[in-house]
């Protein structure tokens, strides 16, 4: 019976080590996910899964970084929704703002072509 005892706490001993270490690797797998999902372009289930974090300041960052994938890929408006859903307003506003930089810096806006204008009521 002792050494039946001893088998026990040694198999519950082990259970306990396997649970801690599934619980680190679930703890890490997020962003292993989240990039596996991104490198074969797969925006949709990257952004879900980064959502899903429930540390919003991870899920933030997480958020910004599809949304920056999106946006490399051309896919401006997708970019624009995934940043709507970090959960944080400063957060948001703030990775907002840097997109709509970068929109700016990427000669994503419009501007008036008054040259071309003048040139046209001229002739």
């Amino acid at each position: 019976m002792f050494r039946g005892a001893g088998l026990m706490r040694f198999g519950m001993t082990l259970s306990a080590c396997v649970l801690l270490t599934t619980a680190t690797a679930f703890a890490a797998a997020p962003a292993d996910v989240i990039d596996k999902h991104l490198a074969a372009g797969e925006f949709g289930p990257a952004a879900d899964a980064a959502a899903a974090v429930e540390d919003v300041d991870l899920q933030a960052q997480l958020l910004e970084q599809v949304a920056a994938a999106q946006f490399a890929a051309g896919a401006h408006p997708a970019a624009k929704a995934t940043l709507s859903r970090i959960a944080v307003q400063d957060s948001r506003a703030h990775a907002q703002g840097q997109a709509a930089q970068q929109a700016g810096l990427a000669g994503g806006g419009t501007f008036a072509d008054f040259f071309s204008l003048i040139n046209l009521m001229q002739q």
